[in-house]
This record gives C-alpha cells, structure tokens and sequence, in this order.
C-alpha cells in the first residue's frame, strides 16, 4: 500500500453508507467457539497484562496443530493431562522460556499474542517429558532446562523467519522444535547428564500390543481409531481419550480444519496400507498419521483457502508424508534421534513450491492475515463474487449491443431497494427526480471538507460518467440506488477482498501490474482480458493500478 493517504471515489461514497457492524457468519452463530475469539476476548483482557499472557499462552497451545484459539488451548491442555501430567507441565515451561525470550529480545510482540512465537515451545517441552524421567536429582534440572529450550526454540524461529524465509518464501513451521527436540537430549547425554534417555526415540507404539487384530472384519473402525490417534499424535499423545479431546479442540474452532485433519489421516493410513509401508497395528495407534494430519490442515485451509484446487494438494501433501517418514525413519533412528514433525515440515515445503511453480493462479493466504480455513474460504468467496460482477460489467461494456446487463436491484430484496429509494428521494432537494452534481456534493459534504475542491470534482465527475448510464449528466432513482448496492456490495467485502489480494502483489510495489490482474481473475475462474480489455482498464502505456484506483475500478466500471 502506498504511504501517502489516496483519495478515491470509493473512499468518499463511504459517506453514504450508515456504519453497520461486521456481520457474522452462520458457522459464529451455530458455533460460537469457533474462529479466533479476538473479537470477544480482546476487550475482556485489555488492561489485564496476566490474563493477557495466559491468553496468549493458551493460543499457542492451539497454534502447534495450527489453530488460532484459546479454548481450543485449553481443551489441548486437558489432553495433555489425560496422557501425563508431567507433559502438560512441561509444554507450558516451554511456552513460558519462549515468551520471555520474545519480551526480552523485543521482537514482534504480535506474534507472541497470535501463538506463533510459543507453539514450538509447547512441542519442545512434549518431545523432553519423553525423555526426562521427572523423578530423583534431575527434576530440578529440567523445571530449568524446558523454559530454555523454549527460549531456544523462539531464538531459532525468529533466525528463521528472518533467514530461510526471506530467501525461500517458505514458513519455518516446527522445524525449531525439530532441531531443539534433537540437540538438547544429545549435547545433555553427551556431557553426561542425569535423568536423561539416550534410547532412540521413535513415534509411540507403546498400545500396538493391546490393540486388536485389524486384519478380519470391516476395517472402518480401525481407520476411524487410527484418524483419531493420529490427532493425539501432534501433541505425542498415544490415549485415544486424548486423541478424542485433540479432534474436539479443533472441532471448536475450526470444522473444516477437523475435516481436512481426520482426511489427511485416512489419506495416511491408506496409503501406508496400499503401499505396504504400514501396518494395521501402527495405522491404528496413530503413529503415522500425525504429519499428515498437520499437512493437510496447513495445506487444505492455512497457507491456501479451501477450495477444488486446495484439497486435492493438501491430499497429496498428506500422502506425501508417509514415504518421506520411511526415508528420514532409518537414519534419524540411527544417531539415536526421532522422527518428529520433520515430514511434516518437508512435504509441506515440497507442496509450496510445486504449487508456486506448477499452479501460480493458487492465490496463497497473507502469513500476517491467517486466520481459520472458513474465513480464508469467505476472502476467496468475496473476491469470486466482486471479480465476477467486474468481469462482467467489463465483458457487456466492450461488446456493442450486449446492453448494460441485469442491474443489482433485479436481484434484492425489495425492502432493500425501497430504503435506498428513500435516501434518493432526500437527496433530491429540487424533486426533480435527478441527483446533480451539486446534490451529490452536497450529500458528501462532510468527507468533501477535507479534500481539495478540485479532487472532489473530478471524483464526483468520474462518478456521474460511469454511472450517468443515459448520459443526461445527472443520477435518476435507479442510476442512484444501483451505484448504492454497489457501494454496499463492496463495503461489506473490502476487508477480506484487499486481504486476498495481498500475496497478489509478486514486487511488493503497492500496484497491481496485467500479469497481476490476469493471477488474480484465474485464481477465481474468471476469464482472462482481452488485449482490448487490458487497455481499457491501464491505458495505451500499460501503467500499474494502485490498490485504490483499482477498488475504484471494481465500483464505477
């Protein structure tokens, strides 16, 4: 965006519009736990800087598989507790050396309240509650050494970010905690430490000898048993009761991403089962299927909105993990390390890029704008609606005799159209039945006090041209209420269309370019512009659009 405050014709119309609050969507009616609760809980804990941490605490908790949510934190917390006390404990020393190395360092304090700086604190302190008998001497030496291995692993993501993803455009993910959860256990049980397990450490199939015989009978029960433990499995969970609550956590906040999560873990058990990789006693524990249920969530409805392109990747992506589990297994196993969330961590990077290469009309999600897979798919559903209507419009105007099209108020309510009938009618001081240009100053005159006279004229012009479709030089009831709809059709999308467009911008120059309109109309299944086309919308020298002008575009063309 650029720096200097732009006037544009969508900015002053505002005025027209009444302040209306953010509608909520169906899922936040029937699901009040679901998204980010920001909106209820930020008020709730400003000014209370410990509520504020827990908060945060909690949020990253839910941020390991991926969700944005303090109850679903909470629920995560009680998992942990249902498979060892102990590990509870330690994910949140782990979370707290994380958040004290990111207050300390004074790096991004927003990331710490999102849940990203703590989230591999979290799993850093699940992968040592494995190998720290908390028992005897050494209990005192790890309540010390879990809050710095988190610190660690907030040192490491934040070298990451401003490291490997500066240069590869590709998100650290849990790699710290990877890279912590190998080097402490070694460089401890290399200097000798006590209470340490030197013993490889491999995904738990601690319950494969307890479990029954998959072999006879339906096998739906076992898959579903194996989708469910592998949810448990993130957090290295091995109860199903855990499994359970893990499924439920996300359930709370996001169905889609508790839908993409349990199809990855089928995908993974599949395909385990098809190529002979897996057997049924480790597809049930869940073992397995943890990074494919991490993979699909992050591919199917994190760094991608859902939609047919998305899913059948975030597919792939889960399937992936199982030959990469068996690739990495034997040598990870062999200098005594464990396979963690590594697959995970490769099959996502591997599916970025071939997306990035192969399929470049796949709009990627803002990193700073992620929020749930819904809300990523209602941004995707808004820039459909808006880029259709557009592409539209621009299709009848450049083809003689197609006429202008059905108009907005064809397809409202009439209540709807009777209230903006009603504003016109008080609009029109002279009840002439037309809207001058005078009128129509006269009704922005609050916003017009703070531009100059002549950018106020030439957006009000620019108004009257595209929407005076009689061209008499003035608005009739109709012109006016369907450039209203417009402006109200747009208002109510303009959050989440300039969200989706972010990522739109390859040069980060604040400007959208032709190749960057043509990404962005096939990332919505719009046909592509004709060179005609491209020349009315940049002109003969092809000149880049700002983001106003092009809101602009997508109002008045």
């Amino acid at each position: 965006m650029e720096n200097a405050p732009q006037v544009t014709a969508y900015g002053l119309l505002q005025a027209l519009l009444p302040e209306a609050p953010r509608p909520s969507s169906l899922l936040e009616r029937l699901l009040p736990t679901s998204g980010t609760l920001h909106a209820r809980t930020d008020p709730w804990i400003a000014g209370r800087s410990h509520l504020a941490e827990l908060f945060c605490g909690l949020r990253s908790v839910g941020q390991v598989i991926l969700i944005n949510n303090p109850l679903s934190g909470a629920v995560l917390l009680l998992a942990l507790l249902l498979q060892s006390g102990w590990m509870a404990a330690f994910a949140v020393l782990g979370i707290a050396g994380a958040h004290a190395m990111e207050i300390a360092m004074a790096w991004d304090p927003s990331s710490r309240r999102q849940g990203i700086v703590g989230f591999n604190g979290a799993l850093v302190g699940c992968a040592l509650a494995l190998v720290a008998p908390p028992a005897g001497p050494a209990l005192v030496l790890w309540l010390v050494l879990v809050p710095l291995a988190g610190a660690l692993s907030a040192a490491c993501l934040e070298g990451l970010r401003s490291w490997w993803f500066g240069r590869t455009g590709l998100p650290p993910l849990s790699l710290p905690a990877c890279l912590i959860g190998w080097l402490l256990p070694l460089l401890l049980a290399g200097l000798g430490a006590i209470g340490i397990q030197t013993d490889p450490v491999e995904p738990s199939l601690s319950l494969s000898a307890s479990l029954p015989f998959a072999g006879e009978g339906s096998p739906l029960p076992w898959l579903v048993q194996g989708v469910v433990r592998g949810f448990g499995q993130v957090f290295l969970c091995t109860g199903l009761p855990s499994g359970m609550l893990v499924l439920l956590s996300v359930l709370l906040a996001s169905p889609v991403a508790a839908l993409l999560g349990a199809l990855g873990a089928l995908t993974a058990a599949l395909t385990g089962l098809l190529l002979g990789l897996n057997s049924w006693e480790e597809v049930i524990s869940g073992a397995y299927g943890f990074n494919a249920v991490l993979a699909a969530i992050a591919l199917g409805g994190i760094f991608f909105a859902p939609t047919r392109r998305s899913v059948p990747i975030a597919i792939a992506g889960a399937a992936l993990t199982i030959p990469l589990e068996r690739i990495l297994l034997a040598p990870l196993t062999r200098v005594g390390l464990p396979l963690s969330s590594l697959p995970f961590v490769l099959a996502t990077w591997l599916m970025l890029v071939m997306v990035r290469r192969g399929l470049p009309a796949l709009v990627p999600v803002a990193l700073h704008a992620i929020l749930t897979p819904e809300e990523h798919r209602r941004r995707f559903r808004v820039a459909r609606r808006l880029l259709a209507d557009f592409r539209h419009r621009l299709h009848h105007a450049a083809s003689p005799g197609t006429g202008p099209g059905p108009s907005l108020a064809s397809f409202m309510q009439p209540a709807l159209v009777a209230k903006w009938l009603e504003l016109f009618r008080q609009l029109d001081l002279d009840s002439s039945g037309c809207l001058s240009l005078k009128e129509l100053r006269r009704a922005l005159a609050g916003d017009c006090a703070q531009q100059s006279p002549a950018e106020v004229r030439a957006l009000l012009d620019r108004v009257l041209q595209h929407m005076d479709l009689n061209r008499d030089g003035r608005l009739d009831a109709a012109e006016f209420v369907e450039m209203v709809l417009r402006l109200q059709r747009l208002s109510q999308g303009h959050e989440r269309l300039l969200t989706y467009l972010l990522p739109v911008d390859a040069n980060v120059d604040g400007h959208l370019d032709r190749a960057e309109l043509q990404r962005l109309l096939r990332s919505v299944g719009a046909r592509p512009l004709q060179p005609e086309e491209e020349v009315r919308i940049f002109g003969p020298q092809q000149r880049p659009l700002t983001w106003g002008e092009f809101v602009d575009l997508l109002l008045l063309s």
